[in-house]
């Protein structure tokens, strides 16, 4: 995942975002792990309108350029 890819939110239907940050930390045999994404979402679902998850809570639906 990297900033500008849209994104859908697994727990919630029809739930769009866009990546605006993801932080990557160094991790098992110094391969880079996402741990965090901020997403800006085309509404707000009730915890907020931009809002950090962890990377297994969404799915790209399309990459950026």
């Amino acid at each position: 995942m990297k900033v500008g890819d849209l994104v859908k939110h697994k727990a919630f239907n029809d739930l769009y975002g866009v990546v605006t940050n993801a932080d990557y930390t160094e991790g098992f045999e110094g391969l880079l792990a996402c741990c965090r994404v901020e997403v800006l979402w085309t509404y707000d679902p009730g915890y907020g309108r931009h809002t950090p998850h962890h990377p297994d809570r969404l799915e790209v639906v399309r990459e950026s350029r």
